[in-house]
């Protein structure tokens, strides 16, 4: 057998380090006559993979932009998720926080896979209300995709940047919860003190009892509404109402 050279060790030692294996195990036998190799057992699953035709499937980096009216641009938003290397930048246009459907993000959202990164210019960008984010925050924490707010400076991949992402949301909410609270309590003083809320009556009392009058003299709906000008619904419900009674 060839003699195993401290040469051949090296190079075996320098192919281990380069593909970065778990385990490589060199038997030699030194007998009195020359040192021969009985064993190389490598045992790797880095290396089984590297022996694979199949590929490994690597992250990407997206990034999402969106501005509510047509006459909005986006340069700036596109601005900063090209320095932050954005691999495809996906962008709705002209759809405002309260519309419940944003295809392009709807799109995004469908191919994103675990190891991702979605990377927003600004967090109100992302959700359309507050709820939304928080939902799609824990949908991503699940699937095991990062989430990066650039103008926030917020990082999911690392416990610092989930951990303010938390505290933001947290806050927010708390903030929409007093918010409602202080809201619910005017009102409620309003009543008390015997305000009308909410908008104001379209008929007076007297133009309603003149209105279901003109309505009994075989006027129509239509008729009633123009003399008054308002919209034939309203004349509609006042006739419905009157009829409960």
């Amino acid at each position: 057998m060839v003699p195993f050279s401290q040469t051949k060790i090296l190079l075996l030692t320098i192919f281990d380090a380069i593909l970065g294996l778990t385990a490589a195990k060199v038997w030699c036998v030194q007998n009195k006559k020359q040192r021969v190799l009985l064993f190389f057992v490598i045992t790797t699953d880095r290396f089984n993979r590297l022996l694979s035709p199949e590929k490994t499937t690597m992250s990407k980096r997206y990034g999402y932009a969106r501005v509510s009216v047509q006459d909005q641009d986006l340069e700036q938003q596109m601005s900063a998720l090209q320095q932050a290397n954005c691999e495809k930048i996906y962008t709705d246009h002209g759809l405002s926080d309260s519309q419940v459907d944003h295809p392009e993000l709807t799109r995004l959202l469908k191919i994103l896979k675990p190891g991702d990164t979605l990377v927003t210019w600004r967090l109100d960008r992302l959700g359309r209300s507050l709820k939304h984010l928080i939902n799609l925050v824990e949908q991503f924490k699940e699937d095991q995709i990062h989430f990066i707010s650039i103008s926030e400076n917020i990082d999911t991949s690392s416990a610092e940047g989930r951990l303010l992402l938390h505290l933001m949301t947290s806050l927010a909410e708390f903030e929409r919860a007093l918010s409602s609270e202080r809201t619910r309590a005017g009102m409620a003083v309003a009543r008390a003190s015997g305000k009308q809320l909410g908008k104001p009556r379209s008929l007076t009392p007297q133009q309603q009892e003149e209105a279901l009058q003109a309505l009994s003299r075989d006027m129509t709906v239509k008729e009633v509404a123009q003399r008054y000008g308002v919209h034939p619904r309203t004349i509609q419900r006042l006739r419905d109402a009157s009829m409960l009674h």
